[in-house]
């Protein structure tokens, strides 16, 4: 019985992990894309800040 017992137990946690990586892969393939766009944002946005104190500095 107890045998019986500890292959439930194991199997239940290799789903559980499989689960888990299967989930961790998918919402990482989901995020993703988005990486390029956030850099090209926030590339934009370090440019108009340094324009920004450039011209402050003119002044």
């Amino acid at each position: 019985m107890g045998t019986w017992y500890l292959c439930l137990v194991v199997s239940l946690l290799f789903i559980l992990v499989g689960l888990y990586i299967h989930w961790s892969v998918v919402l990482f393939g989901l995020i993703l894309p988005f990486v390029p766009m956030v850099s090209f944002v926030r590339s934009r946005r370090a440019e108009r800040r340094r324009a920004e104190h450039r011209d402050r500095d003119d002044a």
